[in-house]
């Protein structure tokens, strides 16, 4: 198995390829400051299992460790593939990653338009292998989701006159066993013209 592990704000991403032995039965990815691993379950400390890669689909094969403080400690990950009775039947090498602080995406600021109301925000400069889409938020809703890691704007006509609203972007990474955010803005409250 080869592991790839992507270093990004708020969290680090694990690419693995699949395993192709007929007797898997699911993954785990563990997570230690030291450079060794064994492949041994349940882990040999300081290795652990932070809870978020259980996979039994062979082909589920990415996940996202964004379960500790951003810092400048190096952590090492390795993923490994358990036949039913919790036997290793494949192994990644050992790949580092380090979780550093999620990104500003400046001021929001928000403007009236003839058609509705226009947000506006620093688009995300970061690695694209970190970014999967800007999710605009008002309270604790979504009102757009935006895959274009350029865009910096939205018009939308969704925010109703007279109406106030706590508006925030949000730039996130995604993979099949989890997500986390890469960058924001700070929340506004804004009331609709």
């Amino acid at each position: 198995m080869e592991l790839e592990a992507t270093s990004c704000p708020g969290g680090v991403v694990l690419d693995w390829s699949a395993s192709t032995h007929p007797d898997f039965h699911h993954y785990i990815a563990l997570r230690s400051p030291n450079a060794e691993i064994a492949p041994a379950y349940p882990p040999i400390a300081p290795a652990v299992d932070w809870g978020d890669t259980y996979e039994t689909d062979p082909f589920v094969t990415s996940a996202v460790d964004a379960s500790i403080l951003p810092g400048p400690t190096s952590w090492n990950y390795r993923v490994i593939a358990y036949d039913v009775d919790g036997r290793v039947v494949s192994a990644s090498a050992v790949r580092s990653g380090r979780i550093s602080e999620v990104v500003d995406l400046g001021e929001l600021t928000v403007s009236s338009t003839r058609d509705g109301n226009r947000l506006a925000w620093q688009p995300y400069a970061g690695s694209p292998s970190c970014f999967s889409f800007y999710r605009v938020v008002s309270g604790g809703s979504v009102l757009s989701v935006i895959s274009d890691q350029d865009t910096a704007s939205l018009e939308t006509d969704a925010l109703h006159p007279g109406t106030t609203y706590q508006l925030g972007v949000q730039a996130v990474r995604v993979t099949t066993l989890g997500s986390f955010m890469v960058g924001q803005t700070d929340t506004i409250t804004y009331t609709v013209p």
